[in-house]
Formats: C-alpha cells, structure tokens, sequence
C-alpha cells in the first residue's frame, strides 16, 4: 500500500496532474483538516480541486515525504495512517499526518479517500 503513497507524492512533485489523477479511484475524496482558536475545520475536495492544485506549482518545488506508516488491510479494504512533512525547496512549510483509505485493484492499490491535517508548528521532521 505505501507504493500507491509513492506513487501519489512522486507525481505531485513533477507536478503530474494524470499520474495524481491515476493514484484515486475515481470519486474519491481528500479532505484537509486544521484547527485554530475556533475549532477544527474540515474542507472536503473533489478529485478535480486536488489535482488542479497538485498541478499548479512547478515541478520540484514541493517534495512531500512519509514515514511510521501503519498499516492495515482485510480482502481489498486497506487503510495507512503515517506522518509526513512538506518542503519548499529547502525550507519547511508544513507536516502532520495522513490517513488514507484504499481500495485494492487487481495487483495494485489506489485511494478512496484521504484526510490530512495540516500544521506549520511544532513539526516533527522525518528521520535522517
């Protein structure tokens, strides 16, 4: 299942939006989460808003890495839950951590939904 995660994150990094597209079912559902003073926000994509915007920034600008993924899996339900952080080049821009729902298809796994949260503080980077 973490090659699907590959897969997704290499394609976001060439600004791929057809192999972005490839790594979902179709239908599927990314759903950032933050918090503030207020409270938790949920914002539910469409498949097309995320690949529009994993198509915006040029290629390389952004390198998201993953790392302590656990996993589980019962016939083709599949389900990561592991952490992650963003760079911009060489600076910081954000972490937290991802929980992804897949669906196996033939000898492969794709998304059915991802949420995330999103933070800019109190990062935990990934390991060396």
């Amino acid at each position: 299942m973490t090659a699907a995660i590959d897969r997704l994150f290499d394609a976001m990094r060439k600004s791929d939006t057809a192999a972005v597209r490839a790594a979902f079912l179709p239908g599927a559902r990314v759903i950032p989460m933050s918090a503030d003073n207020s409270g938790t926000k949920v914002n539910a994509l469409e498949l097309d808003a995320f690949v529009r915007f994993a198509g915006q920034n040029a290629a390389g600008a952004w390198d998201e890495q993953f790392w302590s993924a656990a996993s589980r899996t019962n016939v083709s339900l599949g389900d990561l839950w592991f952490e992650y952080d963003v760079y911009r080049g060489e600076t910081l821009s954000h972490c937290g951590v991802n929980s992804v729902q897949l669906q196996r298809t033939g000898d492969s796994w794709k998304i059915v939904s991802m949420a995330f949260t999103r933070r800019t503080d109190a990062c935990r980077v990934r390991p060396k």
